[in-house]
């Protein structure tokens, strides 16, 4: 989404911009950062074509790609469809709820007070980790998630969850699922599969998928609001309510300090091999 979806709907009535100005409120409509007129970006990303207008149409709640639900207040002629696929735009770089938040508070600091509307992904919890985080449905059943990485949908998953970790954490519970021990000189992120399912019925990859830092790892439940667990660093966050959960690395470094004559690979073979 982008500012336009609070210009006008899809048919063409009033959005929230002028419904507020009629009750006398300034209005100020924002992108997010690397999106929409806040395209520019310092950080590359190659975008592709992504034919995802089913996706977006189920995301929306309208219905079940090619059917409406029952009593939906959407129109339902080919016109308004069109414009509603015509309000998708693609992120022109990686997704940082940090800078995110500073653009906003930056906002505020020029405009004064206000009030900040957001649709339901502009106002996202933010955890950060070294290690890993994994997502789990939050009861001992099979999850079925669906995985994005960048602006590309990946496969429908299905298994106990999935791991994603930095450098720093594939010596912890990745490496006990079965993924790779990485170099922490090395910038990547890493998504690992828990007991994935490989039947006539459901098929997911079973190996480690390395990414280059600037990807965005996205997970969504096959049930968009269903009840799920998210686990950073070991610590859990429950929620009843699911809708996606978005992982990249952020610019923050940490400094250790270390002994003269420490070195990683020695360590590592001194406590796995």
């Amino acid at each position: 989404q982008s500012a336009k979806t609070w210009e006008t709907t899809p048919d063409g009535r009033d959005g929230f911009q002028n419904i507020f100005l009629a009750k006398g409120y300034a209005t100020y409509l924002v992108d997010e950062p690397r999106r929409g007129k806040a395209g520019r970006s310092a950080v590359p990303m190659h975008l592709t074509a992504q034919p995802d207008d089913q996706l977006w149409f189920n995301n929306f709640r309208i219905g079940e790609w090619p059917n409406y639900y029952d009593n939906v207040a959407v129109p339902k002629d080919k016109e308004s469809l069109s414009q509603f696929f015509h309000q998708m735009t693609p992120d022109t770089g990686a997704v940082d709820p940090a800078v995110v938040a500073d653009a906003m508070v930056a906002v505020f600091e020029k405009a004064g007070d206000g009030v900040l509307v957001t649709h339901s992904a502009g106002a996202p919890d933010v955890y950060k980790g070294i290690n890993d985080v994994d997502i789990r449905k939050n009861a001992s059943s099979i999850v079925h998630l669906d995985l994005s990485i960048g602006q590309n949908f990946i496969e429908r998953f299905s298994g106990d969850g999935l791991l994603i970790s930095t450098p720093a954490g594939s010596t912890s519970y990745n490496y006990s699922v079965g993924g790779g021990i990485v170099d922490p000189r090395v910038s990547v992120i890493q998504v690992s599969p828990i007991a994935p399912m490989n039947t006539t019925s459901y098929r997911s990859f079973t190996s480690d998928v390395i990414l280059p830092p600037d990807m965005t790892v996205k997970i969504e439940p096959e049930h968009r609001g269903s009840s799920g667990v998210v686990i950073v660093d070991g610590a859990e966050y429950w929620y009843d309510h699911l809708e996606s959960i978005s992982v990249s690395l952020i610019s923050d470094e940490i400094f250790l300090v270390r002994k003269t004559d420490y070195s990683y690979w020695n360590w590592v073979a001194q406590k796995f091999i």
